[in-house]
């Protein structure tokens, strides 16, 4: 498939394209430290002439997906879950547990598994308490 915003492969590993990674580091900034939602953060990126990889506008859609893709902290989905790898991570899993937090979502960090790999698993939306 196609590799995600602010990467691209290079001899079949993720590698950082500067420009686009500077973009995703400025959406964790406006949604976690400026608290912008995703629409104010889509609506500065097209009035500020950024593109997606496509070369289309941003939405609340792509700015979400920036948000929630857990490649940002240095990891890859494999078969449903994500696991680690050694490209370089654009943010803290930290801050990236911020973000599904803010978000209502689950962030459950598993055991490390065999060979040392150690798995995060982005749950479904919390349910609410009755």
């Amino acid at each position: 498939g196609r590799p995600p915003y602010g990467y691209r492969v290079v001899a079949r590993r993720l590698r950082l394209d500067p420009a686009e990674a500077d973009v995703v580091r400025e959406v964790f900034h406006r949604y976690l430290d400026l608290g912008e939602g995703v629409r104010v953060i889509a609506r500065r990126l097209n009035e500020a002439g950024v593109t997606t990889r496509r070369g289309g506008a941003w939405s609340m859609v792509s700015v979400r997906e920036v948000l929630r893709n857990p490649v940002y902290i240095g990891t890859y989905r494999r078969l449903g879950v994500v696991v680690s790898s050694d490209h370089e991570r654009l943010v803290t899993p930290e801050r990236f547990a911020e973000v599904m937090t803010a978000a209502g979502l689950d962030v459950l960090e598993v055991a490390p598994l065999t060979f040392g790999v150690s798995c995060l698993y982005v749950a479904t939306p919390r349910a609410k308490a009755s």
